[in-house]
């Protein structure tokens, strides 16, 4: 049998150097259209900044298979910190679970945020327990995985009950369906506040009643994330679904 070996660092360092300026090559002999697409997890493995908003497609094309997903969280990221609407973090100390791929970018962004409006907001890295700990993306994490990563969190910073004012899980871990299809759909069709669901269906309402604080769901952006913190404080679900998992939609990293 073949071995195939890990992509460490070091691996994907070189594919990205050897790859990277392919992309642009045959884009430019397709109309700045890239055909030949890097998955954004090639670049966070080799701890390498993804490229510019034009390396990738004008519409965002692969973003459901992880192609552009960070520049563009970065990209909004950087309008949104420098606009009115991000004063809404000020004094918010919130902690933010997602995928070791995404963690360092994610944490880098919440810095720029916390210096623009004294927030205290940071990301935590959360191990893959379920599927394997070489299972970096935030699309594939357990409610079982988010809650242990929790407990350990609070555990290290003191271990009071309310040692942060909420936690956010990634919207790529709910699911809004069941199967291939959405004969299993999880929601009313009429019902456009779904009862989200982890992988391994744990539901987002169990996971906040074992952790004892609001547990709310990360949106596509720090602009949806301040919604979803907003209507936990009036105790609504007013999540937006972009994001969630849909049927025939890849798990997003």
């Amino acid at each position: 049998m073949a071995e195939i070996p890990d992509v460490d660092p070091t691996f994907a360092a070189a594919w990205v150097k050897q790859w990277a300026p392919e992309v642009r090559k045959h884009s430019k002999a397709n109309d700045d259209e890239p055909w030949l697409l890097l998955a954004d997890e090639w670049f966070t493995r080799a701890d390498i900044e993804v490229p510019g908003r034009n390396f990738y497609s004008r519409s965002w094309a692969q973003l459901e298979n992880g192609v552009g997903l960070v520049r563009r969280f970065r990209e909004h990221a950087k309008r949104f910190v420098r606009s009115p609407k991000a004063a809404g973090y000020a004094g918010r100390k919130v902690l933010l679970l997602t995928g070791s791929s995404f963690a360092p970018t994610l944490n880098r962004t919440l810095a720029e945020l916390n210096r623009h409006t004294g927030s205290q907001l940071r990301a935590q890295a959360v191990q893959n327990f379920t599927f394997g700990t070489t299972v970096t993306v935030a699309g594939l994490l357990c409610g079982k995985d988010l809650l242990y990563a929790a407990h350990a969190d609070r555990e290290a910073h003191g271990g009071a009950a309310e040692w942060v004012d909420a936690i956010v899980i990634p919207s790529a871990s709910l699911r809004t369906h069941m199967g291939p299809t959405d004969q299993y759909t999880l929601i009313g069709a009429d019902d456009v506040h779904p009862e989200t669901m982890f992988l391994d269906d744990m539901t987002l309402a169990q996971l906040q009643e074992q952790l004892g604080i609001p547990v709310v769901p990360s949106g596509e952006n720090l602009s949806q994330l301040l919604d979803h913190l907003k209507a936990a404080e009036r105790a609504q679900k007013d999540w937006h679904l972009a994001g969630m998992t849909q049927p025939q939609g890849a798990y997003l990293p």
